[in-house]
């Protein structure tokens, strides 16, 4: 982003921008698969913050047990737990999207 002009960056949700109204942040083809809500940021913005990057690293060890190889001696903290269990249900709101025939509101041809 760092090549557009920070008008541009606010138009496109940029989150590191001051939020302009009618901002239209990227979407994927056809909306957010069981999105509930509006974009309010660019997937490359919230796709950065430090959180959200932690929690998609925990998420590969607490998806097969192993959230205490992550964690090391620490106990995971809650806010760790309640993005890990958002993003579990998010992961499954895309496959059911997926799974499910566009005559019954899926993704799926």
């Amino acid at each position: 982003m760092s090549a557009n002009d920070a008008t541009i960056r606010q138009t496109m949700g940029c989150g590191f921008e001051s939020p302009v109204e009618g901002a239209r942040p990227w979407t994927p083809p056809g909306g957010a698969a069981g999105f509930r809500g509006d974009i309010e940021h660019c997937a490359g913005y919230t796709t950065r913050l430090p959180e959200v990057i932690e929690t998609a690293r925990a998420y590969a060890h607490w998806n097969k047990g192993q959230l205490e190889l992550f964690c090391g001696k620490d106990e995971p903290s809650e806010d760790l737990l309640d993005g890990l269990i958002a993003l579990d249900g998010e992961f499954n709101s895309v496959q059911n999207y997926w799974m499910t025939p566009v005559e019954e509101g899926g993704g799926r041809e």
